[in-house]
């Protein structure tokens, strides 16, 4: 049963991924791929499956993301990422929720992440609820690079079924990523004049971190594997004091102002 909904997917060399994502979306009588030039075989297998390839220039996620809306051409969207997949309870849910008009703006679905060989409960990792099926004209999104969300100018409401997210097939994977998220990261606290008291900071920080996703959001439960996501975690809070750090005296940037909040 197809859907008056567009399914949108933006990619960067997502070869691995797509075709599993696609074939999730087929509930959707509209699939929109928005690519920025990948050098690997994403939009050839994307357009294969009937999807409607198209580039964008921008590294800017959450433009990209809003550049996806212009394109759409049904009213209702249901947002992917390449690495998820639409699980078949979640499917059913949405097939018996458009039987009738939809009572909200938009929809909630807990999101649950296979991290390595193993579902992960725990840890601040699920439910991990994310708005992804709305209506376009009471959406906007906004965020931060790479952070970025869906901003609801309405009601939203809940299903209690998962998107399944396939996130890392090893821990070099996690590793890679969460370097590069704090790469970005130091760039916007710079800009932000977050340099206040960046060496306590990174000594408490990342403590916290894992303190906080270990035992307070009871990652413990997951083993080793919770274990193991905290500690990057943490990892990943240090290497961004630590770059920040760097920054500052390359640039001879006196500690003054305050963090900024996100």
């Amino acid at each position: 049963m197809k859907l008056p909904v567009s399914g949108c997917v933006i990619t960067l060399n997502e070869e691995r991924h797509i075709a599993d994502c696609i074939k999730s979306l087929d509930f959707c009588d509209e699939i929109l791929v928005v690519d920025s030039h990948s050098t690997d075989r994403t939009t050839h297998i994307a357009e294969s499956l009937g999807a409607k390839v198209f580039q964008f220039d921008s590294a800017d996620l959450v433009k990209k993301q809003n550049y996806t809306l212009e394109l759409a051409a049904n009213q209702w969207i249901f947002t992917l990422d390449a690495d998820e997949r639409v699980s078949e309870e979640l499917k059913n849910e949405i097939q018996r929720l458009f039987r009738h008009t939809p009572g909200h703006d938009g929809y909630r679905f807990p999101r649950r992440t296979y991290y390595i060989d193993k579902w992960i409960r725990h840890g601040g990792w699920y439910p991990d609820k994310k708005i992804r099926l709305y209506d376009k004209t009471k959406a906007v999104w906004t965020g931060v690079n790479p952070h970025y969300e869906i901003r609801l100018k309405g009601s939203a409401g809940d299903i209690h079924a998962d998107i399944l997210h396939y996130s890392f097939d090893n821990v070099q994977a996690h590793v890679d990523r969460l370097k590069r998220y704090a790469a970005i990261a130091v760039e916007q606290m710079a800009d932000n004049k977050a340099t206040n008291g960046v060496i306590p900071r990174m000594i408490i920080r990342p403590a916290g971190k894992f303190l906080e996703m270990y035992i307070y959001k009871l990652g413990f439960l997951d083993g080793k594997h919770g274990f193991i996501i905290a500690g990057l975690y943490s990892f990943g809070m240090f290497v961004r004091y630590a770059l920040l750090f760097e920054h500052m005296r390359k640039n001879r940037i006196p500690a003054q102002g305050k963090e900024h909040k996100k």
